[in-house]
């Protein structure tokens, strides 16, 4: 049995703590509605190992789908190049504004049969024209 002159004071403590503890709409850290990410300036950079010096990349076009950015990109190899046959790196980098968000890279255009290390899905290009439908434009080329 609590005293009767400590009932007061318990429920203003009760009261005091829920209160304390409610968010207020429209503060920093509210949860009523998610956070835009932030835009900052960043360079977004491909690289992948090629067969020979002759090939090429080019970041073609990057999109937001959902809490990501995906990166389009291809790899090519114009005919009639003369390269020494050894494997080499192909890039490509943008630089611009950008949501500050994971990256997830689609390139096309690979013919060799050996696996690359690199962190990037191969597709072909049936696959990255539907996927290309997704999300919204952020920047292309």
């Amino acid at each position: 049995m609590v005293p009767r002159p400590l009932i007061p004071l318990l429920v203003f403590c009760a009261t005091f703590t829920l209160v304390a503890a409610a968010p207020i709409a429209g503060r920093p850290g509210s949860y009523d509605k998610p956070q835009a990410p932030a835009i900052v300036q960043k360079t977004i950079t491909v690289e992948v190992m090629t067969p020979d010096g002759g090939w090429g990349l080019e970041i073609e076009e990057i999109r937001r789908v959902r809490d990501e950015l995906w990166v389009f990109a291809k790899v090519a190899r114009p005919s009639g190049v003369i390269a020494a046959m050894m494997r080499s790196a192909a890039s490509d980098a943008v630089t611009g504004r950008f949501p500050d968000l994971a990256i997830k890279t689609f390139v096309v255009g690979k013919t060799w049969t050996w696996a690359n290390e690199e962190p990037v899905i191969w597709l072909s290009k049936n696959d990255a024209s539907e996927r290309r439908r997704q999300g919204e434009r952020v920047w292309r080329r």
